[in-house]
């Protein structure tokens, strides 16, 4: 029979508990705290002594200052459907400044991702909660960075001066996106870059009609616009489709001048 690793004998739950990388808080069903893991306390920048016994909510108020600040309501409500249901009850992003110990900045804006997990017992009844967070504050300042960018290009009618960590942004996109909070900047993102892409798209056909018909740039602008209104079709997809037939006949050109 082999011989038990020497960790499994240090593996509780305590210890998993206190090394998992997620923060995560103990509640009981009066929402006091029980414990909090260190990864919580350090995203939180609390001691562990000053929030073990205390009200949820005591030891995390509402910011004054935030008029329209719901996290606090929001999860309170979202921890009653957990205990309510007896499972896990996911949040969309949330604003929940934390406290400070700044006399002049009592509170610090933050964005989380959090997840509310019932604690059964052996028949099923919830006894505790289970909450865990995700500081989602640096993807917010991404997006509003890479949103300042694409404002910066669409009003000079250049390329970004700054390259964008395109990866980055989406993935701050794609976490924001359904929150009521950044629906607004991700939605102006994606236009602008769409606004964009499609410039570059008529700039290229632009330049296709100039070299085929010798016009001038303006000349070529004005006959992509006659072509759209003809057809009642957007400029950018007549655009696109005269840039895709000057794709194909490159590319039949060069299979033929191939075979000679």
């Amino acid at each position: 029979m082999p011989r038990p690793h020497p960790l499994t004998r240090e593996l509780t739950h305590e210890a998993i508990f206190r090394a998992s990388p997620t923060a995560t808080l103990v509640l009981d069903l009066e929402l006091c705290i029980l414990d909090a893991n260190p990864a919580y306390l350090r995203a939180t920048g609390r001691e562990l002594g000053e929030l073990v016994g205390t009200y949820l909510f005591e030891a995390f108020p509402a910011n004054p200052d935030d008029p329209d600040g719901d996290g606090s309501d929001n999860l309170r409500a979202s921890m009653q459907r957990a205990l309510d249901t007896g499972q896990a009850d996911g949040m969309w992003v949330q604003r929940y400044d934390i406290p400070t110990p700044s006399p002049s900045e009592p509170f610090e804006e933050r964005y989380w991702s959090p997840v509310n997990t019932p604690v059964l017992d052996a028949d099923g009844r919830p006894i505790g909660i289970l909450h865990t967070v995700e500081d989602v504050t640096p993807f917010r300042d991404d997006l509003v960075k890479a949103l300042g960018f694409y404002r910066a290009a669409a009003e000079s009618g250049e390329e970004p001066s700054v390259e964008l960590d395109r990866r980055f942004a989406d993935h701050a996109a794609a976490t924001l996106s359904n929150t009521r909070l950044f629906s607004d900047l991700v939605t102006e993102v994606e236009q602008l870059r769409e606004a964009l892409n499609s410039r570059a798209t008529i700039e290229q056909a632009k330049g296709i009609l100039m070299l085929r018909t010798r016009c001038t740039a303006q000349e070529a602008f004005e006959l992509l616009s006659r072509r759209s209104q003809e057809r009642n079709v957007k400029l950018r997809d007549v655009a696109a489709e005269l840039v895709a037939i000057a794709a194909r006949v490159e590319t039949t050109n060069g299979r033929e001048a191939a075979h000679r």
